[in-house]
């Protein structure tokens, strides 16, 4: 990419680690539901935003159809995090929610990878069943990805998320996130931030 974002940490909203529950994850907030006899983790180990990056991009190189166009593109590190005493057990899939400004566009092209390909290539993730894109209101484009593998203690993955954007007036609105995870052992973890979308560097 011609622009590489400068890394900032996600202001973190949210943070919950739960034994042993399910979870569900509509299209724009990630939201789980613990039964009262739920008990929760404590410590902080878990599925954890450790930080992200979004920079708008005034010339933005779209791989699929060899047009430039304006866009933002945001980069999260997630991690299996493990403080002691509690220990998490490997993440075997996680659903990660993303909101990104796109200005007065509403049919915008998008992508999540690294190469700037639209549609979803990246290594381990995929679109939900059904689902063939973000749905857009409000000036935001908010997409649902479904991530599968395994992340052991202390490992992580770094998703990027690219998308059409009208101009630079989204310079300074907000990409908001959350992550939830299911791991091996049946608990799950999540967690929540936003950061702003910073000008183009280049």
């Amino acid at each position: 990419m011609s622009a590489s974002p400068n890394a900032s940490s996600f202001q973190v909203s949210r943070r919950n680690v739960v034994r042993g529950i399910a979870w569900a994850t509509p299209a724009i907030v990630f939201a789980s539901a613990a039964p009262a006899a739920a008990a929760s983790l404590t410590g902080g180990s878990g599925v954890e935003f450790l930080s992200a990056s979004a920079v708008y991009v005034d010339a933005f190189s779209n791989s699929t159809s060899g047009e430039t166009i304006h866009a933002v593109s945001a980069q999260v590190n997630i991690q299996n995090q493990q403080v002691y005493p509690v220990d998490a057990s490997p993440v075997n899939s996680m659903v990660l929610t993303v909101s990104m400004p796109v200005g007065t566009l509403t049919d915008p092209a998008w992508g999540l990878n690294s190469d700037r390909h639209e549609g979803v290539d990246q290594t381990g993730w995929s679109l939900p069943a059904g689902v063939s894109g973000p749905t857009i209101s409000g000036g935001y484009a908010h997409f649902t990805f479904h991530w599968t593998g395994s992340l052991a203690a202390y490992q992580g993955d770094q998703p990027t998320v690219w998308v059409q954007v009208s101009g630079p007036e989204v310079v300074g609105e907000n990409v908001s996130g959350n992550v939830s995870a299911i791991h091996e052992s049946g608990d799950t973890s999540s967690d929540a931030g936003l950061v702003a979308v910073s000008p183009d560097n280049t």
